[in-house]
C-alpha cells in the first residue's frame, strides 16, 4: 500500500479519513487502493470527469505504465479529444 501511496502523492494524508479529502484526492485514494491490488485488468469508465489538467494527465501517464506493465487497460470515455 506504501508503494501505491507514493505513486499517487499521497502518502502525506494516509492517515487522514477519505471524507476529508477533496475531490480529486479520493478519486486519487481510490485508484491508490486499486493499484494495490495490482490486476492484471482495469475497466475505468469516466477517469478524468471533473479533473483538472494535472491531474488528467497523472492518471493517463499511471495507465501507460500500467499497460506498459502487461496489464488491459480499457477506458471508457465521452470526451471526444
Amino acid at each position: 500500500m506504501e508503494a501505491a501511496l507514493a505513486v499517487f502523492d499521497l502518502a502525506p494524508l494516509a492517515g487522514l479519513p477519505p471524507a476529508t479529502l477533496g475531490y480529486g484526492q479520493r478519486r486519487l485514494a481510490t485508484l491508490a487502493a486499486v493499484h494495490a491490488m495490482q490486476p492484471e485488468v482495469l475497466i475505468l469508465d469516466e477517469l478524468t470527469l471533473g479533473l483538472d489538467r494535472r491531474l488528467t494527465a497523472r492518471l493517463v501517464e499511471w495507465m501507460l505504465e500500467l499497460a506498459r506493465a502487461g496489464a488491459s487497460v480499457l477506458l471508457i470515455t465521452h470526451d471526444m479529444r
